[in-house]
């Protein structure tokens, strides 16, 4: 909502939609509307965020992989304030194109994929948000999580602060149900505010919330 007012008000329009999705889509027809500015604008507030204990917590622990769609720096600061300290149990390696994650890893690193750029380098890692970067970022969501359906049953999958809302979180529990004959593989969803209607269609799905 920050970024929607802000940019309204600039482009002095109303655009009527609180999809950044679609207002994104929307925007870029106008004259007017810069996406360089737009990114680095979005990039200046990504910045601003700080690393809480929750996310020294995540890069103290021994992931198979961490996926994320957050554009932030938020778990690379909290690894490096950990590194080479007791906490630190594995590497965290940044995963932000499909180069990158067909990269071979070692059993002491894991893979952070950002699936939706990087602040770090909006030249290299460019931010995904409108319709057009999604699907110019289509190979490297298929890469990742068709690699996912693969995966043995044993494998458990847990989701913090998601809203399975998207078209990427879709694809993820398709793939994820692929070859789930058994219904073995569970996405736990940690949420403590959870939406009470869409539990049920979580459930289908294999998701459980809890609160």
């Amino acid at each position: 909502s920050t970024i929607l007012n802000y940019y309204q008000e600039k482009l002095e329009v109303d655009l009527e939609t609180t999809d950044l999705v679609e207002f994104v889509d929307r925007a870029s027809r106008l004259d007017k509307f810069s996406r360089e500015q737009f990114d680095q604008y979005v990039k200046g507030l990504l910045k601003k965020l700080n690393a809480e204990d929750t996310h020294k917590k995540v890069v103290s622990m021994g992931w198979r992989q961490i996926i994320t769609t957050n554009m932030d720096l938020l778990l690379e600061q909290s690894y490096s304030e950990i590194l080479g300290k007791t906490e630190e149990y594995k590497e965290i390696l940044p995963i932000r194109s499909i180069n990158e994650y067909q990269q071979s890893t070692s059993n002491d690193q894991i893979k952070y994929i950002k699936l939706n750029g990087c602040l770090s380098d909006l030249s290299k890692h460019k931010f995904v948000f409108s319709t057009q970067d999604f699907n110019n970022n289509k190979s490297f969501y298929n890469k990742v999580l068709t690699n996912l359906s693969s995966l043995s049953n044993d494998v458990s999958f847990l989701s913090i602060g998601y809203s399975f809302t998207d078209g990427i979180s879709k694809r993820l529990l398709t793939e994820l149900n692929k070859n789930n004959l058994k219904n073995d593989t569970k996405v736990f969803n940690i949420d403590p505010f959870p939406n009470e209607a869409v539990i049920p269609y979580l459930e289908e799905n294999n998701v459980i919330t809890v609160r």
